[in-house]
């Protein structure tokens, strides 16, 4: 999915993205899937999530800072899911029935 968008150069500043991501942001998402299958990535952000409002004298000791961060992590995850139908999406597309079913295997 190469696209003629050039970000402007502010966006950029706090990127981690090699130059190839930079052509292609869909490789950072190919990138994501391979390292970490879905569930894993779930348990992770689950782990970070009780673990730091379980926590005592944390900026998330107020009812609205928890509410606020409970309502990213959610959002994460929506994220996070969609990138695994896009990387499924393009497995797909390109005939890689063997790395959907591997993907697939992993992640349910």
């Amino acid at each position: 999915m190469n696209s003629s968008f050039q970000p402007h150069h502010s966006i950029l500043i706090h990127s981690h993205f090699s130059e190839d991501e930079h052509r292609d942001p869909v490789l950072a998402i190919d990138r994501f899937c391979q390292f970490f299958p879905q569930v894993k990535a779930h348990n992770l952000l689950w782990q970070w999530l009780s673990e730091t409002l379980t926590a005592e004298g944390t900026e998330y000791d107020d009812v609205n800072s928890r509410a606020d961060l409970l309502f990213f992590y959610s959002e994460l995850i929506r994220l996070l899911d969609t990138n695994y139908i896009l990387y499924c999406n393009k497995l797909a597309e390109k005939g890689n029935a063997a790395q959907i079913n591997e993907v697939q295997a992993m992640t349910f």
